[in-house]
């Protein structure tokens, strides 16, 4: 979307208020993009907000399994992997997105 698109423009201008500002738009208008939930949670995380990024690739990861998108799948689970280890939040939507995906792989 143009949202999504704007959005990417003001992270490379590292304006994150705006990026976020965009992506919570784009959010808005295509809630099932798992590409937007995961730029909102690298926006989160680099706004130091833990839990809201950890929501946001579970989200990435939870939709993007649905549609199929392995790759996108793997890079929320790194991501969650990696604040998991200081955040007990991020630790517990790492397990279940990675119980989401064992019950995916066993059908």
């Amino acid at each position: 979307s143009t949202y999504s698109g704007l959005g990417v423009a003001y992270i490379q201008d590292e304006n994150w208020r705006l990026a976020d500002a965009s992506f919570q738009k784009a959010a808005e208008l295509d809630p099932t993009s798992s590409q937007v939930q995961f730029n909102l949670a690298l926006v989160s995380e680099v706004k130091k907000n833990i839990s809201a990024a950890s929501e946001h690739y579970y989200k990435a990861g939870t939709l993007a399994l649905g549609s199929r998108e392995l790759s996108r799948v793997h890079k929320a689970l790194t991501a969650l992997k990696r604040l998991a280890q200081s955040n007990q939040y991020a630790q517990n939507q790492y397990i279940e997105l990675g119980h989401q995906v064992q019950s995916a792989l066993a059908d």
